[in-house]
């Protein structure tokens, strides 16, 4: 028998859940992202079920190792498929948003029986040269100490959209959230060289999945998702107008519905 619905850590992971008994939507966060960030996902997307949100290692609630080769990708999926083994679960649908998108990826080239459904959110197949020029650049601030507020500012612009920025309030409450952030530099350092390091180009075969984005994303833009659409071969991306990187944060219900769509796509009694 599974155990109760509960919050907690388990081999370094923090998890907390969302809705009813039951095989859950497992909803992997992203980098800086953590699952008190995500409640509110994690409310709408429990009226179509259980939700289960896990932080990602170095982030929130989870372990920070200051050793690197515990990001190494064999090393968290391991950590991953140990928690779905102490709670109980197999096969899982996944969420997987940005980082987490690309921790779904990795856990389908090794554990593919793990994962019998994904929605791979504003992610992408490996770090294209764009991407890896980004992050070198972030990776060298956090090295050099940038104050939390400066550090902050730079990555507003890289998550959000023009439109989301210009409403009233919105710089300074994302200022607020991300420098309440949990986001240590030896975890951080972690989360952007694992992204550095994923690749699954030419591997994703067999990974049932649907990809999301939104259409004003500046870190991912649209090609690159939609050549991770392309490597897993399923429907079109779906793209959520006026929205940035952080679309689950700029368009929660409209994200929420695409994800419910998406999911609904492969009836559950076909996607073992």
């Amino acid at each position: 028998m599974r155990p109760p619905l509960r919050s907690g850590r388990l081999f370094g992971l923090a998890y907390r859940w969302h809705g009813p008994e039951g095989e859950p939507l497992l909803v992997l966060a992203g980098l800086l992202g953590d699952s008190r960030r995500l409640r509110r996902l994690g409310r709408d997307l429990s009226t179509q079920g259980p939700v289960l949100l896990v932080d990602p290692l170095g982030g929130g609630d989870s372990e920070v190792p200051h050793d690197p080769a515990a990001y190494r990708w064999d090393a968290q999926v391991d950590r991953l498929e140990r928690l779905l083994d102490a709670l109980g679960l197999g096969a899982v649908d996944v969420l997987g948003l940005s980082l987490g998108g690309m921790w779904a990826q990795q856990l389908h080239l090794r554990a593919p029986h793990r994962l019998r459904r994904a929605v791979l959110a504003a992610s992408c197949v490996h770090a294209t040269p764009r991407l890896r020029a980004l992050l070198s650049n972030l990776r060298a601030q956090v090295q050099a100490g940038l104050p939390p507020l400066e550090l902050a500012r730079w990555l507003i612009g890289l998550l959000f959209s023009p439109p989301f920025l210009d409403r009233p309030g919105a710089v300074a409450l994302l200022e607020s959230m991300l420098l309440d952030t949990e986001a240590p530099p030896a975890g951080l350092l972690g989360q952007i060289d694992a992204i550095l390091a994923h690749d699954a180009r030419g591997r994703l075969g067999g990974l049932r999945a649907r990809v999301i984005g939104g259409a004003l994303d500046w870190l991912l833009p649209p090609g690159d998702q939609m050549r991770l659409q392309q490597e897993v071969g399923g429907a079109p991306i779906h793209l959520l107008p006026e929205s940035g990187h952080c679309l689950w944060i700029e368009q929660p219900a409209a994200f929420a519905a695409a994800v419910a769509e998406a999911l609904a796509s492969w009836p559950r009694s076909q996607s073992s």
